[in-house]
């Protein structure tokens, strides 16, 4: 009598531990759903980041942005997303996070847009780009976290045109200069149409680009460069050389810095374009006959 009580007790313990098999492809009915693995959990919290595109438009809209979210203990993270935005995943603490699109000669660390520059000091031309920074807060088992990252232009084209008159011109072979007071970094947010709304900032490092004045229509010599802005603390000075055929040159030196007042906050979208019209004597001696400037929309369309 015991054995079969032990039989029957023993094949009761069986079927209680078959039960429940699951099979590949397939979970018994009256089996519960598996439980949580403890391994697999997590502490870190979900936060959406979107941009805010209403201060401009995408120059690369084939192109990925790149995410860096810096905390505050000094590590790192890097992400990209399209111009809809993405989440990441983060433990809960303070975080500044910079968005913006990838651009020849330029890098963006730690919210500073820096410019490459050349072998001779000069500045190289910045590839256009949007970009933004914004601080965010990661709390701990909140759900729905959004951050918006204010997307603005990082960079403007500063388009130079020179008319020549007067009885020197048949002389003039050709002519070159540059702009000094030109920002070479700055932080990212400080860029054109500036969330404090300020006309000028100081940069951080400045100095010059050169320019060629090639003739264009309409008699004007055209030059164009891209630039990361203008340094607020500094002086912005245009310098013309004047090359005649022969051999003799000369340079004129003019204060632009009102000039330029507006290019961090005017018409943002499109090029700042200044006009010069000088006037060339035999003797080659230069007298600046008029200058305007402002947005291309403006000034090129008078």
């Amino acid at each position: 009598m015991k054995k079969r009580i032990v039989y029957i007790t023993a094949l009761c313990i069986l079927t209680l531990m078959t039960a429940c098999s699951v099979k590949e492809g397939f979970i018994d009915k009256d089996c519960p759903e598996p439980g949580p693995d403890p391994g697999t959990g997590t502490d870190t919290e979900s936060l959406r980041i979107v941009f805010d595109w209403s201060e401009a438009t995408q120059q690369h809209p084939n192109e990925l942005i790149r995410i860096d979210i810096a905390a505050t203990d000094g590590t790192e993270t890097s992400l990209q997303s399209g111009p809809e935005g993405t989440t990441a995943e983060l433990d809960a603490g303070m975080y500044r996070v910079t968005g913006y699109e990838l651009a020849e000669n330029v890098t963006v660390a730690d919210e500073i847009v820096t410019v490459a520059t050349r072998d001779d000091g000069s500045a190289e031309d910045p590839g256009t780009f949007t970009g933004g920074a914004v601080q965010a807060e990661v709390k701990q088992d909140v759900d729905n976290q959004v951050i918006t990252i204010p997307m603005r232009y990082q960079t403007r084209m500063l388009i130079i045109r020179i008319r020549f008159t007067g009885e020197g011109v048949p002389e003039l072979v050709e002519s070159d200069g540059y702009v000094d007071g030109v920002t070479f970094s700055r932080p990212i947010n400080e860029g054109f149409a500036p969330l404090d709304g300020q006309p000028r900032h100081a940069a951080l490092t400045s100095g010059t680009v050169d320019y060629t004045f090639a003739p264009g229509a309409d008699d004007w010599y055209v030059g164009s460069r891209n630039l990361l802005g203008v340094d607020g603390d500094a002086t912005q000075r245009l310098c013309v050389v004047l090359y005649f055929a022969d051999g003799f040159s000369r340079e004129l030196h003019m204060d632009v810095t009102e000039e330029m007042y507006e290019f961090h906050t005017y018409n943002v979208e499109e090029p700042w374009v200044i006009s010069i019209t000088l006037s060339l004597g035999t003797s080659f001696d230069i007298v600046l006959e008029d200058w305007n400037s402002g947005p291309s929309s403006v000034i090129i369309a008078e």
